[in-house]
């Protein structure tokens, strides 16, 4: 016998349309569920909409809203780290301004002078004007990689608002996201008097350029690093599935 599904549509500004909450479904896959939407609510709301439209999503939690260009577009949160202040979203649509993750390795990043951090600067709207809402790029220097090739470290400018800024190469591809401050790490690891386990590799890198005299020394995540915490969210996520036998578009 199939399990019955239960489903929530969901308008394109992340918002529920209540009116169709909590209505069953007697279906399998993915694609049938799609069809089986559609048929009910063809003279509704999905009025003028092909079932191949429609975005499936495993839990209702894991769909944000992304604000683009051209309009708001419902995302989905394929992994998350509270530690790590980061999340990774993926869109059912391709986009071609969506940067594509750097696939060299940790190693080849020293001695390059071509990367940059992309942020837009929320530090400073208040006191510059010009730089409210912009994207500016800042040049980063002095690259070392930590002893567990997870964390690159580097010197450059960076304002309030900065974390989970992109570290790109110049042409065009996402090495890693912009954690924080050297000085400001080592005051957190000095007053809670423990390293938490994500960073006790990049410890003795943190040191080495504290002693280097890098005023403005920085730490950020590698973009490999993020396939493990992404392999690690779906073994999760599909026991939960599997679990609770829910789909929610």
């Amino acid at each position: 016998m199939v399990a019955r599904k239960w489903f929530l549509l969901v308008g394109e500004n992340g918002k529920d349309l209540t009116s169709t909450t909590s209505v069953g479904v007697d279906v399998e896959d993915v694609d049938t569920l799609r069809d089986a939407v559609k048929e009910k609510l063809r003279d509704s709301h999905l009025a003028g909409i092909a079932a191949s439209d429609l975005t499936v999503f495993a839990n209702r939690a894991d769909m944000v809203s992304l604000a683009l260009k051209e309009g708001i577009e419902a995302v989905e949160v394929v992994a998350r780290s509270s530690l790590l202040d980061f999340a990774i979203l993926k869109s059912s649509k391709p986009r071609s301004f969506f940067i594509p993750p750097w696939n060299g390795r940790p190693d080849e990043l020293r001695g390059r002078y071509d990367l940059v951090l992309a942020s837009y600067r929320l530090g400073i709207d208040e006191y510059q004007d010009v730089f409210k809402n912009q994207l500016g790029f800042a040049p980063v220097a002095g690259i070392s990689i930590s002893a567990h090739r997870r964390h690159i470290m580097y010197s450059c400018p960076t304002y309030a608002g900065d974390s989970g800024a992109a570290l790109l190469i110049k042409d065009g591809f996402l090495v890693g996201i912009h954690l924080e401050t050297i000085n400001a790490l080592r005051e957190e690891m000095d007053r809670k008097k423990t390293v938490k386990d994500r960073l006790n590799d990049v410890e003795e890198s943190l040191d080495n350029i504290a002693r280097s005299g890098l005023a403005q020394g920085c730490s950020g995540l590698l973009v490999h690093e993020f396939k493990d915490v992404v392999s690690e969210y779906w073994t999760q996520a599909e026991h939960n599935a599997s679990r609770n036998n829910e789909l929610v578009i």
